[in-house]
Order: C-alpha cells, then sequence, then structure tokens
C-alpha cells in the first residue's frame, strides 16, 4: 500500500491505482536517475494526480502523470536490461589482456 504524498492527504492506495509524475520530472527533482524506490515519495491519489495536472495545464506547462504499477515496471526492466548490456559489455572486454584486467576490475564479486 502506498500513501498519497499530497500534504494533508491520508489516502492509501493499491500500486495500481497510485499515479506518478515522469521519470524525467522526478529526476529534475531528486538530482539523480530515478529508481523504483524513488517513485513511492510522489506517489499521489487520483484525486490530486488531476489537480496537480489542471493547475499545471493553466500555467501552459507540458506535465503529465503516469500509472505507478507501469512505470515501476518500466524501471524495473530498465535495470534488467542495463545490467545485461554491462554484463555483455564486460565479456566483450575480456578478449584482451587489457580488457580482462578492466573486467576482472569491474566484475561483482562473488560472496
Amino acid at each position: 500500500m502506498l500513501n498519497c504524498t499530497f500534504p494533508s492527504c491520508k489516502a492509501r492506495l493499491e500500486p495500481n491505482q497510485a499515479k506518478v509524475p515522469a521519470v524525467q520530472a522526478i529526476r529534475n527533482a531528486t538530482g539523480k536517475p530515478v529508481v523504483v524506490a524513488d517513485l513511492a515519495k510522489f506517489a499521489l491519489c487520483g484525486r490530486h494526480s488531476r489537480m496537480v495536472e489542471a493547475e499545471n495545464k493553466k500555467e501552459d506547462k507540458n506535465f503529465q502523470m503516469f500509472s505507478y504499477a507501469g512505470t515501476a515496471t518500466l524501471l524495473k526492466r530498465r535495470e534488467v536490461e542495463q545490467e545485461a548490456a554491462r554484463a555483455y559489455s564486460l565479456q566483450l572486454r575480456a578478449k584482451t589482456q587489457m580488457g580482462k584486467a578492466i573486467a576482472k576490475a569491474l566484475a561483482p564479486s562473488a560472496g
């Protein structure tokens, strides 16, 4: 269960009911890459997400809210893809002597 982060709102939400701002907006607010744990800090109930969108529309800002569940799935998929790309990159580097040293230094330690 998630809590709406709008001030004074006590709504408790299922992940499929919660809305979050676009990933770019969260990245701008936090100043770092967005991970799934960051999404809960920006979750809003449907009423407040519509209110935020309407307020930004008045100010001619292109601000969108998305489903928490869909955004979390997207971020998890991105993390898996990045890890696969990193492993593949390490595998390609391991074909040269210098690459083998780099791969050994960057490889996750077992244990």
